[in-house]
């Protein structure tokens, strides 16, 4: 279920992702390539791809993992480019903190580049 769960999150970022690309395309040159919005966008797009490593690092683990309980899985420790240490949940809590920010920064620069009051 937690490979599901963690499958279907990262198709989710990638989505948005996508949709936030399209969403600059669509409002195109209104603003310099070195604004403020533009870079706000790029900081949360950066969050979202951000969320989807956190996501991968759990989903790529929980095969391996599938013979403990929840609680040994939950603290059990992944480790990513053979430096950052974390337990599973805290690679859950990054990923969804990582993904609120990053959608809240692409929401508001969306919301600011279109006009929108």
């Amino acid at each position: 279920m937690v490979y599901d769960y963690a499958k279907f999150h990262i198709g989710l970022y990638a989505s948005v992702i996508a949709a936030s690309i399209a969403i600059g395309k669509i409002q195109g040159g209104e603003t310099s390539p070195d604004s403020l919005l533009k870079v706000l966008a790029m900081m949360g797009v950066g969050c979202v791809l951000a969320a989807g490593a956190c996501g991968a690092m759990v989903a790529v683990n929980t095969p391996d993992l599938l013979h403990k309980s929840y609680n040994e899985f939950k603290t059990t420790k992944l480790i990513a480019l053979k430096t950052i240490s974390m337990r599973v949940e805290n690679w859950l809590s990054w990923e969804h903190k990582f993904f609120w920010v990053g959608l809240l920064l692409i929401l508001a620069t969306t919301l600011i580049a279109f006009n929108v009051s």
